[in-house]
């Protein structure tokens, strides 16, 4: 997701939608990644409860698909607010972000978020045995 500016107030009611949909699995979101350019931090600082209560939504099964980056033009540099908001000096390079978004270069894998095999539970029924050998 893209915006700059006030271009913000359109995209939250997506950005929640898209978290409702993935905490209620009714939506197969494996990552949001919510780019926004700004000239200064006064605007973000208006909107911040609301991305904050975002980043509070997205903790379904310590799932953690939102990730926020804030460009700004004009700010001494930058600074990682959490893991999964960063505030960055500069212009976004919107070709290179697409680009790794599509290719899921950011996505964890079901191979890396499996941490043990213990928790895995496994339901079935076994097929009945039969008397006669085969």
């Amino acid at each position: 997701m893209f915006a700059s500016g006030f271009g913000i107030a359109a995209q939250l009611p997506y950005l929640k939608k898209l978290m409702y949909g993935y905490n209620s699995r009714k939506a197969r979101t494996r990552r949001v990644h919510l780019v926004w350019k700004l000239k200064t931090l006064e605007l973000a600082a208006a909107v911040k409860d609301l991305l904050n209560d975002a980043l509070v939504d997205d903790t379904l099964d310590d799932g953690y698909i939102l990730k926020i980056s804030i460009y700004v033009e004009q700010i001494p540099m930058g600074d990682d607010i959490s893991p999964r908001a960063t505030v960055i000096k500069g212009l976004p390079d919107f070709d290179t972000i697409t680009r790794e978004e599509v290719e899921g270069k950011h996505i964890r894998r079901v191979q890396e978020e499996a941490k043990s095999r213990e928790d895995m539970l496994i339901l079935g029924e076994f097929p009945p045995k039969s008397s006669h050998p085969p």
